[in-house]
């Protein structure tokens, strides 16, 4: 039966609008974060990108690639939610080891959540 409730498909439209759904951005995520893990090297540094442009932030910055993936996860249906679960699981866990964690991540407070933005940032850009 169709959603005949206008309210209902607003409320839906919205919280997808919300996310920044758009086709492709999973993969556009999975394979940023990919990118960012085939990064030669033992330690890793997130980078961040200083261009307002969304997709710029997701190409540069795992942890906004991060992000859209945990935002996904309850938009999906249960198959696909637990197919990303697990390859989560196996990117975290490379992200958590390649990555050192920022004890000064607390100050700022666009870091305070989730624990991939509390990890140390390369600011080389930034002197």
């Amino acid at each position: 039966m169709p959603d005949t409730d206008p309210s209902a498909r607003h409320r839906r439209q919205t919280l997808y609008t919300d996310r920044l759904v758009t086709p492709g951005i999973t993969r556009a995520a999975v394979a940023a974060l990919r990118r960012f893990l085939a990064t030669p090297g033992r330690y890793l540094y997130m980078r961040r990108d200083y261009c307002a442009c969304t997709r710029c932030d997701l190409e540069c910055n795992p942890a906004a690639a991060r992000d859209v993936l945990e935002g996904m996860l309850p938009l999906l249906p249960h198959y696909a939610r637990r197919d990303l679960e697990s390859l989560l699981a196996e990117l975290d866990g490379e992200l958590l080891h390649r990555t050192l964690p920022d004890v000064f991540a607390h100050r700022e407070p666009w870091r305070r959540g989730a624990w991939w933005h509390e990890r140390l940032y390369d600011t080389d850009d930034l002197l």
